[in-house]
């Protein structure tokens, strides 16, 4: 075994269907425990009126710093507060004064400023899993394993995000999150940018877990990856070449669909597999271009419309990539031709190179620059290219 991931690793405390998953779960004698440590930490000069004034505790049931923070019985009793004011079938009801202090989950997340106990606490019990998984391996085996799990996590050697409805980030007016495999009447809706999208999980995996890679991959079962099934063959491979290649141009690593869990056609069956063969090699011939970007600052130009325009800047070597994918579609990629781009830089590059999954090869396109301003034309954009600037 090489690697393990883990998925949905903070569900426990989200609370089930039946009561609307309303955080009513989690509240186990070591996690209440753990409360009081976070309550005590966190109000270190609280007295007991303190705490009665503050929270509404009875002098039955306070948090006290001269017991045992797991002495149930003679220190504060998260459960018994709960149950005693109506609460423990809805504990994050806003009339409970202690719901902000506990916290509550947000699925397959632990953001970095989340300092509320279950967050805070959360992280430490994961960061002891991985820990303790990756001691494993290295004791038993001398082997290391690679720890990955569902969602934006700390502590992992890459994250990879479930691309479906009702992600937390995305919140858009009804709620539903970003729209992942745009559609319309059926057919593929190519002209759409995920660009915002791939950036924000970008930014928000960096804020949470550093510097490592962010997979993104379409899941079952959902609307979304019915959409994408029901595509006719080559518009599930305009997909892959439209908004794969949109992953990647905005420091992502799309995982390519070739088989689900629940039954749906695999890419062999779907006549993708023979496309995924031959379109991933270029990713591969070029992966040393997709390896530790961050975004650059700089505003990227473009002449024509319908093109989704990044640069992304290698963290040591400072390596600069301008890369282009081409939203002119209907029904069918449009190809756009004479396309200008302009950025500024703090230096002018020696030469650039034209690389694409598109065409076999390089080339060199037209290009001019002086004290940074850079401007280049690219003869023809069919779905992406990417501009290596050395």
């Amino acid at each position: 075994m090489d690697g393990i991931n883990l998925d949905e690793v903070n569900a426990g405390f989200s609370g089930g269907q039946k009561y609307g998953f309303n955080g009513n779960e989690g509240f186990d004698d070591h996690a209440i425990a753990d409360f009081n440590e976070y309550l005590l930490a966190k109000y270190p000069a609280f007295t007991a009126a303190d705490w009665k004034s503050r929270f509404g505790m009875t002098d039955d049931n306070i948090v006290r710093a001269d017991v045992p923070a797991d002495d149930l019985t003679r220190n504060f009793n998260y459960r018994d507060y709960l149950r005693a004011n109506g609460w423990n079938l809805d504990p994050l009801t806003a009339a409970n004064p202690m719901a902000a202090e506990w916290g509550r989950v947000t699925a397959n997340r632990m953001y970095a400023d989340d300092l509320s106990f279950t967050v805070s606490y959360l992280r430490r019990y994961w960061k002891e899993v991985v820990d303790e998984l990756r001691a494993y391996a290295r004791d038993t085996a001398h082997r290391r394993l690679l720890v990955s799990s569902n969602g934006l996590l700390p502590y992992v050697d890459f994250n990879s995000v479930g691309m479906y409805p009702w992600n937390p980030d995305e919140q858009t007016p009804d709620f539903r999150g970003a729209d992942y495999v745009p559609v319309v009447d059926g057919h593929l809706d190519g002209a759409t940018s995920l660009q915002a999208n791939y950036r924000y999980l970008k930014e928000r995996n960096r804020e949470i877990a550093g510097d490592v890679p962010v997979a993104v991959f379409i899941d079952w079962p959902n609307d979304m990856m019915t959409d994408y099934q029901n595509l006719p063959l080559a518009q599930k491979q305009d997909y892959w070449q439209i908004f794969g290649a949109e992953a990647y141009a905005n420091g992502l690593f799309p995982a390519f669909h070739l088989k689900d869990t629940v039954g749906g056609p695999t890419a062999e069956q779907s006549g993708m597999l023979g496309f995924f063969q031959t379109y991933t090699r270029f990713y591969r011939e070029h992966r040393a271009l997709y390896r530790d970007n961050e975004h650059g600052p700089q505003g990227v130009r473009v002449g024509v419309g319908n093109v989704a325009a990044s640069l992304l800047v290698q963290r040591g070597g400072g390596a600069r990539t301008l890369h282009l994918v081409n939203h002119n579609y209907d029904r069918g990629i449009i190809p756009q031709t004479g396309v200008d781009v302009r950025v500024e830089l703090p230096s002018c590059p020696r030469r650039i190179e034209l690389v694409s999954p598109d065409f076999a090869g390089s080339r060199v396109p037209a290009w001019s620059c002086r004290h940074g301003r850079l401007s280049i034309t690219v003869d023809r954009l069919d779905y992406y290219d990417v501009l290596v600037l050395r």
